[in-house]
């Protein structure tokens, strides 16, 4: 540029430099000029009314100098840097004539570092440079002269121009137009696809925004939070707004108290409750109506103050509620009958008494002489003591009293003269009873066991005697027996109840039926009483009958002898059959006892106790096989005398070695083993010595060079080359023996190869080294951009004219390390349009071609995207006069943004306001209410604007002013405003109280002048109201207008005087509605001055006190709070005149049947006293006195012992009772002999305990009685200290009458009784016998008395459940069953008589122990077998094993006893044991129990594979120790073919040969000996030529020749200990995957725990994860790449990422992905980094759960853009299998499968292609 550019520099440093200090805004400045007439050259311009636009590029770097140091900032935010002249960037022009030629100038000027001089050019000579510059540039003009543009130049080279394009695409010089990046559209690529060109915050992708993480919305203009605002708030620029009373990052705290519990809203950091809800955290709930002020509310129940009730605590109540003894109206009581009193609590008296008494407590108190309800009737003296009735003053006792006043006892019928009459109770005579004595009585009261009739027992049936003491027996035994105690003791040959049943002898020994005396026997038995055992059939004849078994004669047997025998029994070598033996195969003789030959030995040998010996020349079991010289010495088999030899021996007796093909003669036979001629090898020199390392040296399109290696001479070698791929042409070139290297020529590009080398040496080939070779592929021509847009770029190329498989298009932000994004697109494919490009980004676009999954050489160009519009307008808080309108920025950089507003019904009331670039947001007040605008945005920069983006609102109604109110009473408020702007026809008034309750409103229409008034009645008192006032119209509303207004108090109500006493007065009222601070009372007494007094306003009643007797009091109250007063109640009350007081009893001088009294009188003087005492349980009688003024004292008498009185003393003045004095008393007791008790009671003893006052008897009398009269009776005297008495000599079973009396001074007390009943007697001699492992018998003593029955209880003694047995009175043994053998059992024998049971006797027995059961043997091999039993249910010390056979001498052991099973080792191979094993526990032992197994034969051992070569290997074992017949030895190759040999039994190796090269062979060994055969034995050996013996992975198995996709298996680490079975895709791009999950089906359930995913689950063939453990093993150990597959509804989409791996368990798992790449999306790397997690270990960072919110498992954060593990085919939001940024959160994709390979996979597939 010169010395021009050079001043230009300065010039332009210095000016700039300064308005930037100065502040000014910094201009880029465009120059345009206008085409030009055409010129003759050969170039075309475009139309005359289409500009040229020239931007030309200037990069200007000043020096820092010691006043001013630069950085390279550059004017704006984009950091533009100079490029090295070396740059390969360039733009070459096209000859298509449409294109237009765009020039830009951007001139670069470092931004100012320090302050610099001020002397500065001025700005106008910079703008002239900048002219001169462009002047350069125009000389280009004069070329086109053609009037068709510069496009069809014949341009070539690189020129320093750049298309424009609005900055959003690239000119194409092919189309003459803008080819627009992704996201822009238009001719001028001015026009976004997404909305908002996704502002920069995602990817346009089919023209909707694919949003960056951490943005989200339409256009991805909203920054999404970090965590979830919830409910409470709203997420605004990235940060959560709350709402009004929370806060915290996710607004979950509030500033209220607990969150007013969720019960209301926080404003101004108090809550405002929801109904019915209040209190400071509206924990409490509101009570109805507040309950008016007349109680307390508590969690929304009022409990109300005394006098008022109800819900509300509306409703009055009555004093004491009337004491529900009558029913209250408006708080008043309306008594029954009966009562009176203001709360009816007074009872009234009958005829007032008739005046002869005093009303008290509803009763009459009558005067003395008097009585009755209503004291009209005479009383009689004492009242008759109330026991009888008073008559005119005369008692007529009641029955059993008598006496004037009935105080004495009578006896009913003077006890019939039979007894003695005391204290009212007839002690009878001998023989009498009753209460009156009338009924004779019977002796002993006929023993229970009869009716007593006039005096005579009638017995009962069974009793007799003159008492009934007799028991009687049934039909008096029918006098066949004698009756002894009720039972009939039968005589002999009679039995039964009552001795009818005739007996048998010895009770036919129980086997046989007694009948009428005679037994009946079972079959089997004979005899007068069955005792003798019959035989069956009476032996035929043929033998004697001995105790029931037949003993037979010689000859004979069976259980009746009708069988005929055999001599020895055929010695159990074959079947008797009517006395003759038919012998078994293999013997004879009349015996069977003799052994004979197979085949008689052919003739060919002599018979020796069953075996053949054979004569010379012959062998064999029947010596039916000729023999072989020397036995073929083992290396062949005898067949018809003639050896036939085994592979590799030949000879009369296989003695001589041979050779493979006899060498084919190209060779000597040595030994057995081929020395080859020159040239030749293998094991018969059939093969040539083959070339080997097969390299590639250089590789072109259409050339390839190869080279090889071989130690030996050959003729020459046979190179041929064919495609891999099915159909190609194999082809073929020959070179002489001496070279080693070879060009192939003429290839097609981009093709794979097998190329194969051949030896050839006397026409003989030798087996080839092969290698895959593929030519390289060309680079693509002709790329260019057909359009350009906002967020795509429409690409194009020149098609290809060779085979190829696809194209590569890249598309990668120059800005941006990574994020390319790659497409594969299929031939003829030529064109394709990019989505999801960001709007003004470069992009670096590359094509490359791809063959056979390999990408050939790119071609590369660069394009710009068009810049967009504002975006997301919204218009928020609108009110009546003003809105908040809000935008977001365009993602590309703009100079401004124009806001224009006004009405939608007048276009020419617009505003319009000019903001920067950086604004969000413009206020728009002074707006008219109930107005519909239209709000326009638009963008710009320069001149350039963006096209306008509309919105419109109407403003708010605008609410009424000036609220007020106007008038108040105490329940209603009269409110006035001035009406609204806006045209409404309604007014909406709200109210409520501002303490909480209910809330109304009302609509009022407008007034018809400017204001309106509203009157709002049904208030309560003395409340304060918020009243709030909208406009309405239709269903809009504005906002309210608000204010407070108080209604007036209301008076307290019903002021009356509840008691009057001479000095106080009590006052009692109901409360206002209103609340209230205090009540003003006032009264005036008729003498006094006014007295004014201060009463809480809680209050409703009040007693003046200090007040005068009788005197008159004006009173009047006036409710207050603050300064309001409320209207006064008044009333007029007196106080009482002074009346008499009583003073305090004092009770003195109490005994057991009275006290004494005394009182005084405090002040004044009575009439008279009235004198209550009464018990107040009841239990005795009260007495009431009355006494003159004059008398102070009174005994009371006639009371009863032990009792409590209350004593009530009243006062009579005026003919009325004064107040009660009270006092109490307790009478003593009389003493007594009390709670007789029988205990310790046994057969033939008891104890009496008894209870008795301390040191007051002198001595008892104890009078124990057979009840029965029959035995003596026992009288004791015991002293007056002691309180139990022990009796012995008793009877057992005997019932016993006890009379015990106190002795005072010789005189007997009240006696007590209680009878007793001896105890049972115990059974005793309890012994067993029978003692089986489940069973015993029990023996036992029977009592004296005879009892019902006897109850057997039998336990263990170590717990469990009882079992019971019930057993006939008449035995004394009895069968205990259902036992556990080896327990001991306590058994118990209890003896019952009815309800009664006699003391236990016990003993114990232990049972025999239980053989163990199920012996078996499993698990047999050939040296061990494993022993298995059930074991004793008894507990045993342990078992005893005992193993043998013919052979083995006896092996015992001894295991414990909780053990059930015994490995038996170091057996003999194929022999017969038989095994005994029984129980033992300490001495004792169980029955045996045994079983017999034959063990296997053992199998040979170390069976090896060496000396392996390409189709050889040597096979060697040891043999087994049981003798054998031979070998099956088989061998199976990796592709399933097997064969199988037979060998000799003396074999120990074998020699394969013929095998195939790399191949895998497994070898199996066997055993034979007869039918049985040893277990396998195996080994695995691989021949020469694989790469991989034990492939690590996919990629391994690939390279050693596996194509086909399936299951494999892979060893970790190459480690053959660790086998791993994996699935393998060896297609897609190259193969070599190992696929670790796949989904397809849905039919393996994903949503599982830790452990599953660990281990990994499924079917490999079908869905399946391969298991974290095992992902973590297989990366751990190399670089590998992950691939993620995608199909849907036949759609494919994939991505890949070139770094994979995860970390170790402790970490979690976490997962690590590399860069990106495919059509899919990258949804993974938002997972990067991120531990694993499952629905039971949670390792994620959102605030939920993922895996179980999301049903799947993976590798979460908050919480995924990947859901592979989702639940299948569930399309409900993030809970499918998703793929993020291919189908979204809302669609669960068909098919997904990830897989890894290693990292370098394509370096291992070039080496092995060379190789």
């Amino acid at each position: 540029m010169g010395m021009r550019g050079l001043l230009l520099a300065s010039m332009a440093v210095a000016v700039l430099v300064h308005l930037s200090s100065a502040g000014l805004v910094k201009r880029v400045i465009r120059h345009r000029r206008e085409s030009l007439s055409p010129t003759t050259e050969n170039l075309t311009l475009p139309s005359p009314d289409q500009p040229v636009v020239f931007n030309h590029v200037y990069n200007i770097n000043v020096p820092s100098g010691s006043l001013c140091s630069v950085d390279m900032d550059s004017p704006g935010t984009t950091e533009i840097k100079p490029k090295s002249e070396q740059s390969d960037q360039h733009i070459e022009h096209t000859t298509d004539g449409e294109n237009q030629i765009v020039f830009t100038h951007r001139i670069n000027i470092p931004k100012q570092a320090c302050g610099c001089d001020n002397h500065m050019p001025d700005m106008k000579e910079l703008l002239n440079r900048l002219e001169m510059l462009e002047a350069e540039v125009s000389s280009l003009r004069e070329q086109c002269t053609s009037g068709a543009g510069c496009c069809s130049a014949q341009v070539t080279g690189e020129v320093t121009t750049k298309p424009y394009c609005s900055g959003r695409g690239n000119y194409s010089t092919d189309t003459c137009s803008c080819v627009c990046e992704p996201g822009w559209k238009g001719v001028n690529c001015s026009e976004p696809e997404c909305p908002n060109y996704c502002q920069d915050q995602g990817r346009c992708e089919d023209g909707k925004c694919v949003c960056f993480e951490g943005f989200g919305g339409e256009d991805c203009g909203i920054e999404l939070c970090p965590v979830d605002c919830g409910e409470n708030g709203e997420c605004i620029d990235g940060a959560c707004i709350c709402a009004e009373g929370f806060i915290g990052e996710d607004c979950s705290l509030s500033n209220c108290p607990s969150n007013c519990l969720g019960r209301g809203r926080c404003v101004d950091d108090e809550c405002v409750c929801d109904e019915p809800w209040t209190g400071f955290d509206c924990s409490e709930l509101i009570c109805p109506n507040d309950c008016f002020d007349r109680g307390r509310c508590e969690n929304g129940t009022c409990y109300c103050d005394e006098g008022f009730t109800g819900e509300d605590c509306g409703e009055l109540t009555c004093p004491q509620n009337c004491n529900h003894h009558g029913r209250c109206v408006n708080g008043q009581c309306i008594c029954n009958i009966g009562y009176s009193g203001e709360d009816c609590s007074k009872l009234t008296c009958l005829n007032d008494c008739s005046e002869r008494g005093h009303c008290f407590n509803g009763k009459c108190i009558c005067d003395p002489g008097f009585e009755g309800e209503d004291c009209s009737l005479l009383s009689c003296p004492d009242n008759c003591n109330g026991r009888g009735h008073c008559v005119n003053g005369e008692c007529i006792c009641g029955p059993g009293y008598e006496g004037d006043d009935c105080s004495e006892l009578s006896c009913l019928n003077n006890c019939h003269d039979r007894g003695r009459c005391v204290n009212g109770k007839c002690i009878c005579k001998a023989g009498f009873a009753g209460e009156d004595c009338s009924i004779k009585t019977c002796p002993h009261d006929c023993h229970g066991r009869g009716e007593c009739v006039d005096g005579k027992c009638v017995c009962h049936d069974g009793f007799a005697g003159e008492h009934c003491g007799i028991k009687t027996c049934p039909h008096h035994c029918h006098g066949h027996g004698q009756c002894v105690d009720g039972k009939c003791i039968c005589h002999k040959g009679f039995a039964g109840e009552d001795c009818s049943i005739k007996t048998c002898p010895n009770h036919c020994h129980g086997q046989g039926q007694c009948i009428d005396g005679k037994c009946i026997c079972h079959d089997g038995f004979a005899g007068e009483d069955c005792s003798i055992k019959t035989c069956p059939n009476h032996c035929h004849g043929r033998g004697r009958c001995v105790d029931g078994k037949c003993i037979c004669h010689d000859g004979f047997a069976g259980e009746d002898c009708n069988i005929k025998t055999c001599p020895n029994d055929c010695h159990d070598h074959g079947e008797c059959v009517d006395g003759k033996c038919i012998c078994h195969a293999g013997f004879t003789g009349h015996d069977c006892s003799e052994l004979t030959c197979p085949n008689d030995c052919h003739n060919r040998g002599r018979c020796v106790n069953g075996q053949c010996v054979c004569n010379i020349g012959f062998t064999g079991e029947d010596c039916g096989t000729k023999t072989c010289p020397n036995n073929c010495l083992d290396r062949g088999f005898c067949e018809d005398g003639k050896c036939v030899c085994f592979e590799g021996y030949t000879g009369e007796d296989c003695s001589v070695l041979t050779c493979p093909a006899d060498c084919n003669d190209q060779g000597q036979c040595l030994n057995g083993m081929c020395i080859c001629d020159l040239g030749f090898t293998g094991d018969d020199c059939s093969e040539i010595s083959p070339p080997r390392d097969l390299t590639v040296t250089e590789v072109d399109p259409e050339t390839v060079d190869v080279a090889w290696v071989n130690e030996m001479l050959v003729t020459e070698y046979l190179i041929t080359y064919v495609p891999t791929a099915p159909g190609g042409l194999e082809m073929e070139m020959r070179v002489s023996g001496e070279k080693k290297t070879a060009t192939i020529r003429e290839l097609e590009p981009g093709i794979e190869y097998l190329i194969s080398v051949f030896a050839v040496l006397n026409s003989k080939m030798s087996v080839p080294v092969s290698a895959r070779i593929a030519t390289h592929l060309p680079e693509p021509e002709g790329l260019k951009f057909k359009s350009v847009k906002e967020t795509s770029v429409e690409v194009e190329w020149d098609p290809l004219n060779i085979p190829f498989d696809g194209w590569n298009l890249i598309f990668r932000n120059t800005k941006e390390e990574d994020g390319e994004i790659l497409n594969s697109l299929a031939p003829p494919e030529t064109t394709f349009e990019q989505s999801g490009l960001g709007p003004g980004q470069e992009y670096e676009v590359k094509l490359e071609v791809v063959k056979n999954n390999t990408r050939g050489p790119p071609a590369s160009k660069n394009v710009v995207t068009m810049i967009d519009a504002p975006s997301q307008v919204d218009v928020r808080d609108v009110t009546d006069t003003t809105a908040l309108v809000t935008w977001l920025q365009p993602v590309a950089q703009v100079d401004g943004i124009s806001v224009s507003y006004g009405p939608n019904t007048d276009s020419s009331d617009r505003n319009t306001i000019e903001l920067s670039s950086i604004e969000t947001q413009y206020h728009l007040a002074e707006l008219s209410p109930d107005t519909e605008y239209e709000v326009s945005l638009m963008a710009r920069r320069g001149e350039m604007s963006s096209f306008p983006i509309y919105e419109t609102f109407t403003t708010d109604l605008d609410s009424p002013k000036h609220l007020k109110a106007i008038e108040q009473t105490d329940e209603s408020i009269t409110l006035e405003w001035r009406n609204s702007r806006a045209n409404v026809l309604n007014y909406r008034v709200k109210y409520g109280p501002l303490s909480g309750g209910e809330h109304g409103e009302l609509v009022f229409p407008s007034g018809l002048q400017d204001t309106t008034q509203a009157k709002i009645t049904g208030l309560r008192p003395g409340t304060e109201y918020g009243m709030g006032v909208t406009s309405i119209k239709e269903e809009r509303e504005s906002l309210p207008a608000t204010t407070n207004a108080v209604t007036d108090l209301d008076p307290p109500k019903d002021l009356q005087v509840s008691e009057t006493t001479e000095t106080t007065l009590a006052l009692v009222w109901r409360r206002p509605v209103a609340k209230i601070d205090t009540y003003s009372l006032v009264f005036i007494p008729a003498d006094g001055d006014k007295t004014e007094l201060k009463i809480p306003g809680a209050a409703n009643t009040y007693i003046l006190t200090g007040l005068n007797p009788g005197m008159l009091h004006t009173i009047t109250l006036t409710a207050e709070r603050g300064r309001k007063m409320s209207a006064p109640a008044t009333l007029s009350a007196s106080t009482d005149e002074e009346k008499p007081q009583v003073g305090n009893i004092t009770i003195s001088d109490v005994s057991w049947d009275s006290f004494s009294m005394s009182w005084d009188l405090d002040r004044g003087e009575v009439e008279g006293f009235l004198i209550e005492v009464s018990d107040p349980d009841g239990l005795s009688d009260g007495q009431n006195h009355t006494l003159s003024g004059q008398e102070f004292s009174l005994a009371v008498t006639d009371l009863s012992p032990s009792t409590f009185y209350r004593v009530t003393l009243y006062g009579l003045y005026k003919g009325e009772l004064l107040d009660p004095v009270f006092a109490e008393a307790i009478t003593e007791a009389e003493p007594e002999v009390e709670h007789i008790t029988v205990s310790d009671i046994t057969p033939h003893s008891f104890k009496v305990t008894w209870t008795a006052p301390e040191a007051v008897f002198d001595s008892f009398a104890l009078k124990v009685l057979d009840s029965s009269g029959l035995g003596r009776p026992h009288q004791i005297s015991v002293s007056g200290d002691k309180r139990t008495e022990a009796v012995t000599g008793l009877n057992e079973d005997t019932d016993y009458e006890i009379e015990l009396f106190g002795i005072i001074l010789g005189r007997k007390f009240q006696p007590i009784f209680t009878v007793a009943r001896t105890g049972l007697g115990t059974p005793k001699g309890i012994r067993f016998s029978d003692v089986t492992d489940t069973s015993a018998t029990v023996h036992w003593t029977m009592p004296h008395t005879r009892v019902d029955n006897y109850r057997v209880i039998y336990v263990p003694i170590q717990g469990g459940s009882p079992l019971t047995l019930r057993v006939d009175g008449g035995e004394s043994q009895a069968m205990l069953s259902n036992l556990t053998p080896g327990v001991t059992y306590q058994v118990t024998v209890i003896a019952v008589k009815g309800l009664e049971e006699s003391e236990p006797g016990s003993e114990r027995v232990t049972t025999a122990l239980d053989k163990p059961r199920g012996l078996t043997a499993v698990n047999i091999s050939d040296t061990e077998a494993l022993l298995l039993w059930q074991p004793s249910i008894a507990t045993v010390d342990g078992y005893v094993i005992t193993y043998s056979a013919d052979s083995v001498a006896p092996v015992m052991e001894r295991v414990s006893g909780n053990t059930v099973e015994f490995e038996m080792s170091s057996l003999t191979p194929a022999t017969l044991y038989t095994v005994k094993v029984y129980a033992f526990r300490d001495t004792a032992k169980s029955a045996a129990t045994s079983t017999d197994f034959t063990t296997d034969v053992d199998a040979p051992q170390n069976l090896a594979a060496s000396n392996i070569q390409t189709e050889t290997a040597m096979l060697t074992w040891k043999p087994p120790r049981a003798d054998i017949s031979g070998y099956i030895l088989s061998f199976e190759s990796a592709d399933g073919v097997v064969k199988e040999v037979v060998l000799s039994p003396t074999a120990t190796f074998y020699s394969m040969s013929q095998l195939t090269a790399s191949t895998e062979y497994t070898v199996k060994l066997q055993a034979i000996a007869g039918p049985k055969r040893s277990r396998v034995i195996s080994t695995v050996f691989l021949t020469i030529g694989v790469l991989y013996k034990h492939p690590k992975d996919c990629s391994q198995a690939l390279l050693n020749g596996d194509t086909t996709s399936g299951l494999y298996t892979i060893y970790l680490r190459g480690d053959e200990s660790q086998p791993l079975q994996v699935y393998c895709d060896m297609t897609t791009d190259g193969g070599g995957w190992i696929v670790f999950v796949r989904r397809q089906s849905g039919k393996v359930e994903f949503f599982r725990n830790w452990k599953n995913y660990t281990a990994g689950f499924g079917d490999l063939n079908d869905e399946f994860w391969l298991g974290l453990s095992n992902l973590h093993k297989i990366t751990s150990f190399g670089q590998y790449e992950l691939r993620v597959d995608l199909r849907d509804k036949g759609e494919s989409a994939y991505a890949q990422y070139d770094k994979f791996s995860i970390s170790e368990p402790r970490a979690r798992y976490k997962v690590h992905v590399g860069g990106y790449s495919g059509t899919a999306g990258d949804s993974m790397t938002y997972h990067h980094g991120r531990p694993f997690s499952t629905y039971d270990n949670d390792n994620d960072i959102a605030v939920t759960n993922c895996a179980l919110s999301y049903k799947g498992a993976f590798w979460y954060k908050n919480c995924h853009r990947v859901n592979i593990m989702g639940r299948y085919g569930d399309n409900s939001h993030s809970k499918g299998v998703n793929w993020f940024h291919w189908k979204g959160h809302e669609h669960s994709v068909e098919f997904a499968e990830m897989k890894i390979r290693p990292a370098n996979f394509r370096n291992f597939e070039g080496r092995k292609k060379r190789s």
